[in-house]
């Protein structure tokens, strides 16, 4: 296991990358990662992040900010890690289906997604047409964020755009 933050800061970028991809699964001995485990001497490899670099709690900002969610700089802020290793450990929540980019500064968690979906197929039980209005109440943002959301639920054909605004796919 991995505690020595100055050995993970050792590793290179593409080191780090692999052993990060495999915080949720046993390591994949290939060649690039014999070499890692060599350099770092360990048979096993697991990384055990601090508080402050841990995804756990780049998840929960994510999480607890609903949808209007921080800038890359906002999120390495409240994450206490710089934005290059913030930007890592994104990339690897989003492998994991744990949260979605909707555009390059748009990043929501999976949990406040589903949430949303639940609350629009509640919406649509009892109403034919979303309009913007609606959603924005629903989510409880402003139109810079409803209007990329409304978007991405078109993209994944959860909803169409009509005229007047969205209707839900049956």
């Amino acid at each position: 296991m991995i505690t020595n933050k100055s050995t993970l800061d050792s590793l290179s970028n593409s080191e780090f990358d692999i052993l990060l991809a495999n915080t949720r699964r046993p390591i994949i001995w290939n060649s690039e990662s014999l070499k890692i485990a060599k350099k770092i001497s360990f048979k096993s490899v697991q990384l055990n992040f601090n508080k402050q670099d841990s995804h756990p709690k780049l998840l929960e900002i994510l999480n607890k900010q609903g949808f209007e969610t921080p800038n890359l700089e906002e999120l390495s802020i409240r994450n206490n890690c710089n934005k290059e290793r913030t930007k890592k450990i994104l990339s690897i929540l989003e492998k994991n289906n744990e949260v979605v980019r909707i555009n390059e500064t748009l990043i929501f968690s999976m949990k406040n997604l589903s949430i949303l979906k639940e609350d629009l197929n509640k919406f649509f039980l009892l109403n034919e047409i979303l309009l913007m209005k609606d959603f924005k109440e629903i989510t409880g943002t402003t139109r810079k964020y409803a209007v990329p959301l409304l978007e991405y639920f078109d993209k994944i054909k959860f909803t169409f755009r009509v005229d007047e605004g969205r209707k839900l796919i049956r």
